[in-house]
């Protein structure tokens, strides 16, 4: 299966979720009740790569599949809702700076 063929396969899935529950616009765009996107993600075969607290409120959460070379960004919003901010191929995986520790 291609990258590209994966990459459309979560498009259209999540492009049903955004036409079903439509759209926020407040500057976060594909957004869904969070259960769905999670479902969305787990079909394409990501899995969390990264958590994080932004300075607006929202936890922001990358995925990825390594085995596909794919990433998707998630804002988790106090709303319940999630949006994708983006998506798209993994180029480089870096190591943390300090290997084993948590900020």
């Amino acid at each position: 299966m291609s990258l590209f063929f994966s990459c459309g396969a979560f498009l259209a899935t999540f492009t049903t979720v955004v036409l079903v529950f439509g759209t926020e616009a407040v500057g976060l765009q594909n957004c869904a009740p969070r259960a769905q996107v999670d479902d969305a993600i787990a079909k394409a075969g990501e899995t969390i790569f990264f958590e994080g607290l932004s300075r607006s409120g929202h936890v922001t959460k990358i995925y990825i599949s390594v085995e596909k070379g794919t990433y998707s960004a998630v804002a988790n919003r106090r709303d319940g809702n999630s949006c994708i901010v983006d998506f798209g191929k993994i180029l480089t995986i870096k190591k943390p700076a300090v290997p084993g520790k948590d900020i």
